[in-house]
């Protein structure tokens, strides 16, 4: 959370238009919490994380923009944060080889058992990646 609050509140996503940024290892449940307390520490309020009136856009904004965030298959609060970003800015982390991930073996049909739509899981498994790496991926 920090980490993209500072990010974002100290221009450096303003200023660096064409760089990304991938928020991983720390699931993606807190996001739309914490995209809604940016958005609404904007109007030229100071942060502790930067001034806030130096920014020409809204954070989610610049996350929208530049941003992804990796989801793990357990998680139960991804259907929310698809809702949120309809699907966008969502890449799929296995979690593997740390000791609380799901066996490899269970993970894409864990995935796959949530209640978002299919659309929003090709984004979340294959768009979206190809979106943050470039077409080089695939090549």
């Amino acid at each position: 959370m920090a980490t993209l609050g500072h990010f974002i509140f100290t221009g450096i996503l303003q200023r660096f238009p064409k760089l990304r940024l991938a928020i991983l290892e720390s699931n993606a449940g807190w996001l739309p919490f914490w995209l809604g307390r940016m958005d609404d520490h904007t109007h030229g309020r100071n942060s502790v994380m930067g001034k806030s009136e130096n920014l020409r856009m809204l954070p989610s904004e610049y996350f929208m923009r530049q941003c992804v965030i990796a989801c793990d298959s357990d998680e139960r609060e991804l259907k929310y944060v698809v809702d949120r970003l309809q699907g966008e800015n969502i890449v799929w982390n296995t979690d593997y080889p740390h000791p609380d991930a799901i066996e490899p073996a269970r993970a894409l049909p864990e995935f796959d058992a949530h209640t978002i739509s299919t659309e929003a899981k090709r984004k979340i498994l294959w768009d979206n990646a190809v979106k943050l790496f470039g077409p080089r991926i695939i090549s």
